[in-house]
């Protein structure tokens, strides 16, 4: 597909983004077949890292997909909980866009005692499920959660 996509001349962005579209397509069906009908942080993190702005497209593909086959009642029900999951990771994308983080990584190396590295970027990461979880609201919070996280090693 990528070097017929070549071949014609689309763009490297239009190629790759075409490639990822089709390549995650089923993403959806996983997440539904294994009951995650509710968007957490982590998957909607990992949706946001891998798939960005193609995330629509992606769930468009699977929705047109699943719905040329056989509209049994497990497809339904799969087409369903697709459009439930995506719907959450709208609402979760909004959270995202209007949570600012309460924490920077001077901040968090500031608070550790730490030197910049790997770990303050998976303290971020983990500080950032947590917010977009509700578990954390406020700056004290945060400095708090990752006090705690960090002397148990968790991250």
């Amino acid at each position: 597909m990528k070097n017929l996509l070549i071949e014609k001349r689309f763009s490297n962005d239009t190629v790759d983004a075409i490639v990822n579209i089709i390549r995650y397509h089923m993403y959806p069906f996983h997440l539904a077949i294994s009951n995650f009908n509710s968007m957490n942080s982590k998957i909607y993190l990992r949706l946001k890292r891998d798939l960005d702005r193609l995330v629509p497209f992606v769930f468009l593909l699977f929705i047109a997909d699943i719905s040329a086959t056989n509209m049994d009642e497990e497809t339904k029900s799969m087409l369903s909980s697709s459009i439930e999951i995506y719907n959450n990771y709208l609402e979760m994308k909004n959270k995202d866009v209007e949570c600012k983080p309460l924490l920077d990584g001077k901040e968090i190396m500031r608070i550790l005692n730490l030197n910049e590295g790997p770990e303050i970027g998976r303290i971020i990461k983990k500080l950032r499920e947590a917010q977009l979880n509700g578990v954390v609201n406020t700056k004290q919070e945060a400095e708090n959660y990752i006090k705690q996280f960090y002397e148990n090693k968790t991250f």
